[in-house]
């Protein structure tokens, strides 16, 4: 054998083994160690892996070719070339089917595979981790369907859903030639728009699943070549859903991983350089410091919002003043809550039409008045702010079950503050037993707890009181924060 052969076979018995390899082979324990091998599994980038393993001196003198180990892993070799050389692959189905696929130790994986419980390393850094799905897991009704592909309990997606999914990108990037077509782009505006209409409506927790799964996608369509425009409508789209994303993991109590898919948007935003998009996440930025308890930070983010959007007519305006009142309002300066109010109330007025919608990247009367009765509440106006929630209430539909659930509590709380105890308990209460698991989880849980606090301490040894005690005692207490 060559002095620089370190596999201990001879060549031609190398190169008649790969000639045969149809499915990755058994390898020693050794092979493991390779230092490249092990830098890679340290950067936590399975496509590194497989270039490393690809490479490996085990193979011979030459490296394992693309082609075959991309038809072990049912792709193309294209496909393999982007995991090899791009981002990290963060999904998880796709981790666990390539792992195995390949025999890699589990000790040596950073994400835990099907079947093996006592795998105690952590948990890949992704939107879809193990805190998010066991909370979303738990959701009754259409939740399961489509929490079906990520619940722990399924034991995670079977093979045969894995291989189709391998098949349509397959199938989708010989026909697109892999690039980003105008069709491409005009669906996914549409899909991102779908998105926005859904938040009116749709759980959160169930919502975060189709979100992850096409930011995905998303996140592969970045990976092509493209030319500028195109690649600023897919930046703008990303910036979007990434927004959207921190949104719903706010609406489910999670501001830990709200906070950090506001640096993706805001990165994607300003890659833009739109102000109608930068405002806009800028404002959702302040819902997520608002929701956190940070009024300070929520009144700055608004700030940067309405200053970056100037005179430009967008959402963003209505939506970062409407929000920069709430916290004012918080912050006991009514003064400043009552201007802000004002500026939203103009701002809508002049807004396109179609901008004036029930979604996530619109602004209508409703929410102006659900946020007019909410800073009204906190400032203790009782006379505006009750007048206020009646509007919001006869215009929200029906449908829009999170928006009318936390008018009816700050109608409850304003009741209170009037020492209608008995009717705050039992709106609340009510309100609480008419959603589902899926509903009540996050946001509802924690303004449910907003009025049960606003309660008088000597009154919450009555029976009204106590029954909607014991009612959120049930929630996690990750859900009170």
């Amino acid at each position: 054998m060559a002095r620089d052969n370190h596999s201990g076979r001879c060549g031609a018995c190398q190169t008649a083994e790969r000639d045969r390899l149809t499915s990755p082979p058994t390898l020693p324990a050794d092979f493991w160690e390779h230092e490249p091998i092990r830098q890679a599994l340290s950067e936590r980038h399975l496509g590194k892996v497989i270039r490393a393993y690809r490479y490996h001196p085990y193979h011979g003198r030459h490296p394992l070719p693309q082609e075959t180990v991309a038809c072990w892993l049912g792709i193309a070799q294209a496909q393999l070339s982007r995991a090899e050389n791009g981002p990290a692959i963060v999904h998880l189905d796709r981790l666990t089917h390539w792992a195995q696929l390949l025999h890699i130790p589990v000790h040596y994986l950073w994400f835990k595979l099907p079947g093996n419980r006592d795998n105690n390393n952590d948990q890949i850094d992704r939107i879809q981790d193990d805190a998010i799905i066991d909370k979303m897991s738990t959701t009754s009704g259409d939740a399961t369907n489509g929490l079906e592909s990520f619940s722990p309990q399924n034991n995670r997606p079977s093979q045969l859903l894995i291989q189709l999914e391998m098949l349509r990108q397959g199938v989708t990037e010989a026909i697109s030639g892999d690039a980003v077509t105008t069709s491409c782009l005009d669906y996914w505006e549409q899909v991102v728009l779908h998105h926005g209409e859904s938040t009116r409506h749709r759980p959160a927790s169930v919502q975060l699943v189709d979100l992850a799964t096409d930011f995905e996608e998303i996140q592969r369509l970045l990976t092509y070549k493209t030319s500028s425009s195109s690649l600023l409508r897919l930046t703008r789209i990303a910036a979007q859903m990434a927004g959207l994303i921190f949104l719903t993991l706010i609406k489910i109590g999670n501001p830990a991983h709200a906070r950090k898919w506001i640096r993706t948007a805001r990165i994607a935003a300003d890659e833009v350089g739109d102000p109608t998009i930068c405002s806009w996440v800028r404002g959702q930025e302040a819902y997520v410091h608002y929701y956190r308890g940070d009024f300070d930070a929520a009144s700055t983010a608004a700030r940067e919002a309405l200053a970056i959007a100037g005179s430009t007519p967008c959402a963003g305006v209505p939506l970062a003043a409407a929000l920069q009142a709430r916290a004012e309002a918080r912050l006991g300066n009514p003064r400043e809550a009552q201007r802000s109010l004002d500026r939203a109330e103009s701002s809508l007025e002049n807004l396109p039409a179609e901008t004036k919608t029930a979604s996530a990247f619109g602004y209508n009367k409703a929410q102006l008045h659900f946020h007019a009765g909410n800073a009204y509440t906190h400032m203790k106006i009782i006379s505006a702010a009750l007048p206020a929630q009646e509007e919001a209430l006869r215009l929200y539909p029906a449908s829009d079950f999170l928006d009318r659930t936390l008018v009816q509590f700050d109608q409850a709380i304003c009741l209170a503050l009037q020492g209608h105890n008995d009717a705050a308990s039992t709106i609340t209460l009510n309100e609480l037993n008419s959603l589902n698991e899926s509903q009540r989880s996050g946001l509802i849980t924690q303004r449910a707890w907003d009025v049960y606090n606003t309660l008088p301490i000597t009154y919450r040894k009555h029976s009204q009181a106590t029954d909607l005690h014991d009612a959120l005692a049930l929630t996690s207490p990750q859900e009170r924060i």
